[in-house]
């Protein structure tokens, strides 16, 4: 027996959307509706755009009307005729069309009459057209074939042999005739349901199988709850095995063990006979925090704030400031350090005592007082540095391929930038100050990506954006393993006037 079937594979822009398979007596309506078979979307496409079926042997695919209509090799088409693979385009969409035969054994095996009591003789007939098989009759032994071909009648006698096939071509139908027993009728039947079986669902089958396989064998070998001889054990009657099992003798064992803690402490608190002295300690103690806490309330947290970021603003590098004069104790190093100016005016240089220190990044530009350079700032003789910065090693956080010590050495060379921002606010807000706990990110090549302020006390959006503007500039050395550095640095400022 001989079957056609269509093939269809669903393409949209080259990717894979689906397979369909079609039998012959089954159809395909394409389309954009929700009703139809193959539904596709996008420009192009209308509602019910174009119908597959099987008419007269062969597959046939049909435009009904579509606005954009069906191309097959770039030409639109009414109804186009499937023989071979065919790409058929509608909208954005291609189908691949492949008309296959599926070939069966059905009706062409041959029969031999080894025993004459099989039952009862009949007369079987197939008609096949095109190698398809269109019509089967089951007659009396006896009885002629009767078949109609347009107006012609054909008349075909049973065959003389038993169980072999007579094939009789008759234009392009073939007539296919033999005398057979009832009982090898019904061993034909298993050819009937040979043809049940799908050749492409091969595959399917044996992964069907596999899985049945699987699942069975995890089923047989999952564990098994244990048998009753197995619960009922014997343990051997000793000490180890009553501790263990005996709830009772556990129990106690632990009462006795706590009246012998109780006794211990009642012992050695009844010989530690000065109990007047320590209750008088503990209450010394406990006037001794209350004076501590008393000082703190009376001092302010701002007088304790102004004493940390002193004493951190020592390690500094004051550049310009006001209300400081630049020897007074307690402001660090300063330009005072660099000895005497006088001469500079007339672009002489005089002696220079003590240590000296490159000068880099004066900000300010102007006249000078008494010994000043103009263009490069001066010193007041009314003081320099007007307000402190303070470090907050306690809550510095550094994580990733750079050393703290590397990261400081930076940010104290570069702490006149964060004492510029704070002093610019200082005359239109003198009583300002507080904490900005500044998080930063330090890239592979050593420049600060990233910035923020997560924390601050200072509540002023001026000085804040300015530290992170200046902090932004800054460089950094390359971290180790060309890893990023997250940074957390805290600021203490206080206005030293």
């Amino acid at each position: 027996m001989k079957r056609v079937e269509l093939h269809i594979t669903h393409l949209y822009q080259n990717k894979y959307m689906g397979f369909h398979r079609l039998k012959e007596k089954s159809t395909l309506l394409v389309g954009s509706s929700r009703e139809v078979d193959l539904h596709l979307l996008g420009e192009g496409v209308s509602g019910i755009h174009a119908l597959f079926e099987f008419h007269d042997g062969r597959w046939t695919v049909s435009d009904l009307g579509s606005d954009r209509g069906t191309w097959i090799q770039k030409k639109p088409i009414v109804s186009f005729d499937i023989h071979t693979e065919t790409k058929i385009r509608i909208g954005g969409h291609e189908l691949k069309v492949v008309p296959k035969v599926v070939e069966g054994d059905l009706f062409t095996s041959q029969g031999s009459p080894e025993d004459l009591s099989k039952g009862e003789l009949y007369h079987q007939v197939v008609v096949r057209k095109s190698g398809f098989v269109t019509r089967t009759e089951l007659l009396k032994k006896d009885q002629d074939f009767i078949f109609y071909m347009g107006n012609k009648e054909y008349c075909f006698s049973p065959p003389s042999e038993i169980s072999k096939w007579k094939i009789t071509p008759l234009e392009d139908v073939e007539i296919q005739q033999r005398l057979v027993y009832a009982s090898e009728l019904k061993e034909t039947f298993w050819d009937k349901i040979k043809t049940f079986k799908d050749p492409n669902l091969k595959t399917s089958f044996l992964s069907a199988v596999m899985l049945s396989a699987i699942v069975f064998g995890l089923i047989w070998l999952a564990p098994r709850k244990p048998k009753d001889e197995m619960l009922k054990l014997n343990f051997p009657k000793n000490k180890f095995t009553r501790m263990i099992y005996d709830a009772k003798v556990v129990r106690k064992k632990r009462q006795r063990a706590a009246s012998l803690r109780k006794k211990i402490h009642a012992s050695t608190s009844a010989s530690n006979t000065p109990v007047a002295q320590k209750s008088s300690s503990k209450v010394s103690k406990g006037k001794q925090a209350f004076k501590v806490i008393s000082k703190i309330k009376a001092s302010g947290l701002t007088r304790l704030l102004g004493k940390i970021s002193k004493r951190a603003s020592k390690k500094a590098l004051f550049i310009a400031g006001q209300g400081k004069n630049p020897d007074m104790k307690g402001l660090g190093r300063s330009l005072a350090a660099v000895g005497s100016i006088k001469g500079l005016a007339g672009k002489k240089f005089g002696s220079l005592k003590g240590k000296t220190f490159k000068v880099s990044g004066i900000g300010t530009l102007g006249s000078g007082n008494g010994n000043a350079i103009k263009g490069l700032g001066k010193l007041d003789g009314r003081g320099v540095g007007g307000a402190s910065v303070g470090i907050l090693e306690e809550e510095t956080e550094i994580q990733g391929g750079l050393d703290k010590e590397v990261i400081a050495r930076v940010i104290q060379s570069n702490l006149g930038q964060i004492r510029y921002c704070y002093e610019r606010q200082l005359s239109a807000r003198p009583d300002l100050y507080g904490k900005v706990l500044v998080k930063f990110t330090i890239g592979p090549s050593g420049s600060v990506v990233l910035q923020k302020v997560t924390l601050s006390t200072l509540n002023s959006s001026m000085v804040e954006g300015c530290i992170l503007r200046r902090i932004a500039g800054w460089r950094f050395p390359p971290p180790k393993g060309g890893t990023s550095v997250l940074v957390t640095y805290p600021f203490l400022f206080k206005s030293t006037n």
